[in-house]
């Protein structure tokens, strides 16, 4: 938007001009007329390189404003900006931005300002065409005049007295001079006019071409600039600039640090080669133990059960002595009653109470 109104505004002074001179022709329109009709070939022909200078020149400045236009949205903080070829002036400096910008930027920028002045090239031709085209104007109409003056001198000393009044003669002669003359002043009128009037345009194009060119500078220095705090940011705790031998030693040290941790590694490794073998060999005793350990639990479960089994015929035993000694002598049975609580007794406490309890 701000771009658009600044050349909105330099537009103002080569339009104001304009209209100020359309304003001058429609004032003396019937002067201007009579100079244009004393020779409207020639004058016409000026007229039309005048108005295609002008067009030229404006539909280059709306081109300039394109240029503008492209630079403000594409900045230099964008990922990506492709080159456009429709935009022959900043098409150099994109493709130099494209490319990561690795080479001179003196580069691209000399190649904007060749295009630059090539498009001058064609509106200073205009012009000097203009120039020439009033002069040859001039000239025809000067050496018009001068043959109509021959004629005259020729030809008034020759002049037979019934053929007219003297004066009259010679005025006639002097209104041909005088026509070829103002051909020469029209011509050279309209020529240097329009010459005039196209380098008018010519330097306010040079002018916008100037703003453009600074424009694009400081685009340039915004995408190095850019680039810069990008790679330093990417750079974080690394010197700008490295000596060389702060890099031979540098190099130097990671290959010591490679070196150590390659026979590291290797140590490494051979411990863990160790260790995978003792973790083996504890699994295997593992395993053995496991094995012992049930045969254990085997013995233990057949040493409960003959016990039971012991524990049962004891029981049986008792309960015999104990029918036997009612069928005895009192002296019989006392002593087989004797034997019966002894066999419960070692009934009761056989397989189940401690080996203490056992003994005592």
């Amino acid at each position: 938007m701000l771009v658009t109104q600044r050349f909105l505004l330099f537009l103002l002074r080569p339009f104001s001009v304009i209209f100020v001179l359309i304003v001058l022709i429609g004032i003396y329109f019937p002067s201007f007329s009579s100079m244009f009709m004393i020779n409207p070939w020639l004058n016409g022909a000026i007229f039309s390189i005048t108005l295609l200078g002008l067009g030229i020149l404006t539909f280059q400045m709306f081109f300039i404003y394109k240029e503008f236009k492209y630079l403000e949205v594409h900045q230099p903080q964008k990922l990506r900006i492709f080159p456009n070829p429709s935009l022959p002036f900043s098409f150099p400096i994109l493709q130099w931005y494209q490319s990561g910008m690795h080479i001179d930027v003196q580069l691209p920028l000399a190649q904007c300002e060749k295009r630059l002045a090539q498009r001058l090239k064609f509106g200073q031709f205009l012009a000097g065409t203009l120039v020439f085209s009033g002069l040859l104007g001039t000239l025809w109409g000067l050496s018009q005049s001068i043959i109509v003056m021959a004629d005259m001198f020729q030809n008034v000393f020759t002049i037979e007295p019934g053929k007219g009044d003297f004066l009259m003669v010679i005025k006639d002669y002097l209104s041909g001079a005088l026509s070829k003359m103002g051909l020469a002043f029209s011509s050279s009128l309209l020529g240097l006019g329009g010459s005039v009037l196209v380098h008018f345009f010519l330097v306010q194009l040079g002018t916008l071409q100037g703003q453009w060119y600074d424009r694009i500078v400081r685009w340039v220095q915004d995408s190095l600039n850019n680039k810069a705090s990008t790679e330093l940011t990417r750079r974080i705790g690394l010197d700008e600039a490295i000596a060389p031998d702060v890099m031979l030693s540098l190099l130097n040290r990671i290959l010591t640090s490679l070196e150590g941790f390659s026979g590291t590694n290797k140590v490494q490794l051979q411990r863990c080669q160790d260790l995978t073998e003792c973790f083996l060999s504890f699994s295997t005793k593992v395993q053995d133990l496991s094995d012992l350990m049930k045969a254990q639990h085997h013995i233990l479960n057949k040493w409960a059960q003959e016990q039971m089994s012991s524990r049962h015929a004891l029981e049986i035993m008792g309960s015999k002595l104990e029918d036997l000694g009612f069928s005895g002598d009192e002296a019989t049975r006392q002593a087989l009653t004797k034997i019966a609580t002894c066999c419960e007794f070692l009934a009761r406490n056989s397989g189940y109470e401690n080996p203490s309890n056992t003994v005592s």
